[in-house]
């Protein structure tokens, strides 16, 4: 096994841990009611576990991990689940990680000085969880798969 190649086990191995803990976020979130505090914080959580294996994680040229899951591991999406996946991305990376101005505008009145915003929420959005689960599962499944083809491979 090649040193490239250890480092996208590494990252894979990883991606593998954050996808369980994906799933088991949304999992207990569908037992809550989806307005509620509980299932907000739950399903926030699960999104941003989801999108770090896609995020760029290892800056360091010596680093023991490749930055991200290979783009083969969500070749297979449906265009459904790629609309999903691209969206939970989004989110993560301009609403909840980031506070981007076009999810959390503000605004100011200069008559009468008074300021208005709107705060992001993961309404209606993520109001049901199970297509999000469906698509974590398959994930992690993939990258379970993953996984044990490189252990496979190891000499």
């Amino acid at each position: 096994m090649t040193g490239e190649e250890k480092k996208e086990l590494y990252r894979l191995n990883i991606g593998k841990w954050d996808l369980d803990k994906t799933v088991s976020l949304l999992e207990a979130a569908v037992k809550h009611t989806p307005t509620t505090v509980e299932y907000e914080a739950l399903v926030t959580s699960a999104i941003i576990h989801y999108a770090r294996p896609f995020s760029s994680n290892e800056k360091e040229k010596d680093a023991k991990a490749i930055s991200s899951v290979p783009k083969r591991v969500t070749d297979q999406f449906s265009t459904e689940e790629r609309a999903l996946h691209d969206r939970i991305l989004n989110r993560r990376n301009k609403a909840i990680a980031h506070a981007e101005w076009n999810e959390f505008p503000v605004g100011v009145d200069l008559e009468t000085r008074v300021m208005s915003s709107k705060r992001y929420s993961i309404y209606p959005e993520f109001l049901d969880a199970n297509p999000f689960l469906t698509l974590a599962k398959k994930l992690l499944q993939r990258l379970h798969n993953e996984v044990a083809d490189h252990v496979y491979r190891l000499p």
